[in-house]
């Protein structure tokens, strides 16, 4: 099962994309929700999520997350339009970058294809182990 952690400043919109999701669908499951970067921190260090869906305060997450070696995959929802922001987040790694404005389907599709890429990882390193 998948591992995801929500984290946004605003209960209503963690409680919108926690109940607008199939996340069994995914084969995912929400493993804890908060509402600033140092609840989300000590969140990732106790869960280990795969996923991070997070606000744009979720860029000092993603800094502090690196040095230990999380492999959580951000999922970045911002109301920040900015090139800066987005080019900020490229480098700092974020596999998607959506507006908080966008479309519930454009985020499902968004948790999907992250979704995906891992059960591909998880299966690759499962084919690997068993060559050995």
């Amino acid at each position: 099962m998948i591992k995801i952690l929500l984290v946004d400043g605003e209960p209503s919109t963690r409680q919108y994309i926690a109940n607008s999701i199939n996340w069994q669908s995914f084969q995912a499951s929400i493993v804890g929700e908060a509402s600033n970067g140092e609840e989300a921190f000590f969140l990732s260090v106790k869960y280990s999520p795969d996923i991070i869906i997070t606000d744009i305060d979720g860029m000092e997450l993603i800094s502090r997350l690196r040095p230990i070696r999380s492999p959580a995959k951000i999922i970045l929802l911002t109301e920040e339009r900015g090139e800066e922001y987005l080019l900020k987040a490229i480098k700092l790694g974020v596999k998607e970058y959506l507006l908080k404005q966008s479309n519930i389907s454009h985020i499902r599709v968004a948790i999907k294809k992250v979704c995906d890429q891992i059960i591909e990882e998880q299966e690759f390193s499962s084919s690997v182990q068993a060559n050995k």
